[in-house]
């Protein structure tokens, strides 16, 4: 049986998206839908006759006019209206252009209208019309209707929750649909409650609001931590535990710049909240999210924006003392934790266990301390170097919108971090989106041998960049032991990491090893989240390419065990050795899977083009 289901196979009549959802959700109360609820039950039906070539303006017009008819001039029944619909853009940002630039329309009959499209539309446009002429006008009998609908959340989640926000009394039902939705239409509907700031949910918003820290804006964190005045319920002589992990979520999704500026600093109740977190960690169980958790704002209160609040350093040590004693006892793990973060918490805290702030100097001369940070392997973020001046980081301190460069940029063979002879320029991080759009922030790096300094001058930031940064003096024989130190200090690799280096640098300086397939390596990783896999991707022809002329992309993905410590690169050279060899014996297109390019492509070239996988 398809997702027609049988009363809808026996009448002939197609499936409702609303009987849809309701008998997904029937199947799985508590969860979101499977992808969303897809495939829906118009999948496969006749396509719209909708002409795509048609300006986009226009096809909004269109559905506008013909609503305007319908309530107006020529008023059509419900199923009559559901196939006058068929034929217009119904797709969700041409819908939502309804509910942004308003329809004065009688309030009565657009519920009416609305209800029977959402309970009856068995096509996206009918129903999604529908929910668009709830907005304003269901009433609190409406919410099931809604909230059920919602759950197809890729298409009407989003309506959906802008419906229920406009019903008085719906703030649950909007909790409700966050906890089956995806993070996207999850986050809106936090974005709501926090606008609506009703008190019978606020503890839902302490506890539960971020599921986790990945994905998530700063500016959603921080408008929760306001709306539940987290300060002052972390202040109380004894906090939940769900709310102390909720707390930690929340003030690390303010200091992360992956997706957005960072916000702690915009937080003016920052250095109060991460107070309270500090004073209360001891009661939070040994988890390894907890865990996890506290590590990583003990890191962020020492390198990263969190350290520029007041009384960061105390902090810091005081979490430190209690990951001590967590690595002290077993930890709880989530299902399907792999290892990876276990061996990566251990290893992060060691390291920074070894960390010792430099003393300030009395002579006006600055101190510079270079750190590498591994972010947790369950979140979205990868490796920094984060360059502390003065105990300050320094990146953060001037620019909020973007994350400071790998090692691989700033620690390489090529030495951008060196103080030579002649001044040169360099990019310590760029923007989350691109330095085109949101910048980058540059320091110019120059030695005055006379003098015996370094001078970091001449700082390129965006206009409205958190601050203007003045210049830095350094003693130069401080600076460089500090820069080789940090070159040479490979304690943050994992296995596959050190390996990936191993084989770039070998392909790279021997470029005609690939050259006898008639292939060049584009680039070798080993993805924080893959902590024992590395990717080699290989390009096709290799030769510089006449426009037109065709390529492929090729990935070989090589397994590589992870490592609870560091392991000296002789091991890991042993297992460079047999990738370049996996590569090099034999024509490597023959094991790697296609990645990029096209059919047409890979037909010139007498390549099989994969059957899936590739796009």
């Amino acid at each position: 049986m398809s997702v027609r289901d049988e009363r809808g196979a026996l009448t002939d009549s197609p499936v409702s998206l609303f009987d849809h959802a309701a008998r997904l959700h029937a199947a799985a109360p508590d969860r979101m839908l499977p992808d969303g609820g897809r495939p829906y039950p118009d999948h496969g039906s006749p396509p719209r006759r909708v002409d795509r070539r048609v300006p986009l303006a226009k096809r909004k017009q269109v559905l506008r006019d013909t609503l305007e008819r319908h309530f107006r001039q020529q008023p059509l029944a419900p199923r009559a209206l559901h196939d006058a619909l068929l034929v217009i853009d119904g797709r969700a940002h041409v819908v939502a252009s309804l509910v942004e630039m308003g329809l004065d329309l009688p309030q009565d009959r657009a519920r009416a209208d609305g209800v029977w499209l959402a309970r009856h539309g068995a096509d996206r446009g009918p129903a999604m019309v529908g929910l668009a002429l709830l907005v304003g006008t269901a009433r609190p009998g409406d919410v099931v209707l809604i909230r059920t609908l919602g759950l197809l959340s890729r298409e009407f989640g989003a309506l959906a929750i802008e419906v229920l926000r406009r019903i008085p009394g719906a703030a649950r039902d909007l909790i409700w649909l966050a906890e089956r939705s995806d993070q996207y239409r999850r986050s809106l509907a936090v974005e709501a409650l926090c606008d609506l700031a009703q008190p019978d949910t606020l503890p839902w918003l302490l506890r539960h609001a971020l599921d986790d820290t990945k994905g998530w804006s700063g500016n959603h964190a921080r408008r929760i931590a306001e709306v539940t005045d987290l300060a002052t319920v972390l202040d109380a002589e004894e906090v939940d535990p769900q709310i102390l992990t909720h707390a930690a979520r929340l003030l690390i999704a303010m200091s992360a710049t992956k997706y957005d500026p960072a916000e702690i600093g915009r937080y003016q109740q920052a250095t109060a909240a991460c107070a309270g977190l500090t004073r209360h960690a001891h009661t939070m169980p040994p988890t390894l999210d907890n865990v996890t958790l506290l590590a990583r704002l003990a890191e962020d209160l020492h390198t990263g924006h969190a350290a520029l609040l007041p009384g960061s350093a105390d902090r810091r040590a005081s979490i430190a003392v209690r990951l001590q004693a967590f690595l002290g006892q077993p930890l709880a793990a989530a299902d399907g934790d792999t290892g990876s973060r276990r061996t990566w918490l251990r290893r992060s805290v060691e390291r920074s266990r070894s960390v010792t702030p430099p003393s300030a100097r009395r002579d006006g001369l600055s101190r510079v301390s270079v750190q590498v940070v591994v972010a947790d392997p369950a979140s979205a973020d990868e490796v920094e170097v984060r360059v502390l001046i003065d105990g300050a980081p320094i990146v953060a301190r001037a620019f909020d919108r973007g994350c400071p460069h790998a090692p691989e940029l700033l620690l390489s063979a090529a030495g951008p971090l060196r103080a030579t002879a002649e001044p040169h320029e360099v990019q310590l991080g760029e923007a989350y989106c691109s330095e085109g759009c949101c910048g980058a922030l540059y320091v110019t790096i120059e030695r005055d041998p006379t003098a015996g300094t370094v001078t970091w001058h001449r700082w390129r930031a965006p206009a409205d960049a958190a601050e203007q940064l003045p210049a830095f003096r350094f003693d130069a024989a401080e600076y460089d032991a500090e820069i080789a130190r940090a070159e040479a200090d490979r304690g943050w690799e994992w296995p596959a990491r050190a390996v990936a280096r191993l084989v770039r640098a070998r392909l790279d300086g021997e470029p005609d090893l690939l050259r006898r397939w008639d292939c060049e390596v584009e680039w070798v990783v080993a993805r924080n989240s893959e902590r024992d896999q590395l990717r080699v991707h290989l390009i096709h022809p290799g030769t510089p390419l006449a426009a037109g002329a065709p390529w492929l992309q090729f990935e070989k993905v090589v397994t590589v065990a992870d490592h609870p410590g560091p392991l000296p690169d002789e091991v890991h050279q042993v297992v460079a050795d047999t990738v370049i060899a996996s590569l090099t014996s034999h024509d490597p297109k023959a094991t790697a899977t296609v990645t990029g390019g096209s059919t047409g492509f890979a037909a010139r070239l007498g390549i099989p083009w994969p059957t899936s996988g590739c796009d």
